[in-house]
């Protein structure tokens, strides 16, 4: 897994922590807690925002159990503010890096096309963006399902559709959406065909969204039937992902796909 998104994937716990943090923070009573030294004792007071300014009242012995919540409190407001600058950290140099190569990429391109121009060269990774750009014969039915827009301009019927789509596009890796397979006799058209940007190898990726359904998922193992009955056969050329109401797919599940299947070989 390339550095870039081990550090996505910290930025997701980072984040996912910061919310249960957040979260924890609305428990407690309001204000902020002041600690002074006094003699071999400590003073607590009690600040709050009001509309006439900040409004301090000392705490009294009798009020220690509001003292315990206000220090659990200001731990886990440093908690959070350190968490906040590693995740802003992390998010400043994402944002540099994908500047940098986005330029990279772009002087890339510009080589190959020159070379191809020029010389006649072929490279692989042009192959294979034509072949996605190529007219191909795809689903008509229920047009009116594909509302969620993604960053090539096409619409797709699901937002975790959108999510594989957008990954696949921010790492370079040329698919067509729904395009139609033949199957012995009849036509399916899978979520996604995609062609290995090095290689020119074709491999499908289906996402299942509703396999806690019992009739969907009896008719997703007699689809799976019909793959492997055609040489489709997962972790050869078949991608599968599924969800459910408890089981979301996640941005870390479909990087570690796009990993092993297409950057690391």
């Amino acid at each position: 897994m390339g550095d870039k998104n081990v550090l996505e994937h910290t930025l997701e716990e980072l984040q996912e922590e910061l919310n249960v943090l957040t979260k924890e923070l609305e428990s407690y009573p309001p204000g902020r807690l002041k600690v002074y030294p006094y003699k071999n004792y400590f003073k607590f007071s009690l600040e709050q925002e009001t509309a006439h300014g900040v409004e301090r009242k000392n705490l009294k012995k009798s009020e220690r159990p509001l003292v315990r919540e206000l220090l659990k409190k200001e731990w886990v407001m440093e908690q959070s503010q350190d968490l906040r600058r590693k995740r802003d950290s992390i998010e400043l140099y994402l944002r540099q890096t994908r500047s940098i190569r986005k330029r990279d990429i772009a002087q890339s391109d510009a080589r190959k096309h020159a070379a191809q121009e020029l010389f006649g060269m072929e490279f692989p990774e042009m192959r294979a963006i034509r072949w996605a750009e190529e007219d191909f014969p795809t689903n008509t039915q229920n047009p009116e399902d594909r509302r969620i827009p993604i960053a090539n301009g096409q619409r797709v019927r699901s937002k975790s559709e959108q999510l594989i789509a957008d990954s696949l596009r921010a790492n370079q890796i040329p698919f067509r959406y729904e395009c139609g397979l033949e199957l012995g006799s009849s036509t399916i058209f899978p979520d996604f065909t995609i062609m290995h940007p090095r290689t020119g190898k074709i491999f499908i990726w289906e996402h299942f969204g509703m396999i806690g359904d019992l009739n969907y998922r009896k008719n997703t193992f007699k689809k799976l039937d019909r793959y492997w009955s055609f040489g489709y056969f997962p972790s050869d050329n078949l991608i599968m992902t599924f969800e459910d109401q408890n089981h979301a797919l996640t941005p870390r599940t479909v990087n570690a796909i796009i990993n092993e299947y297409f950057l690391l070989v």
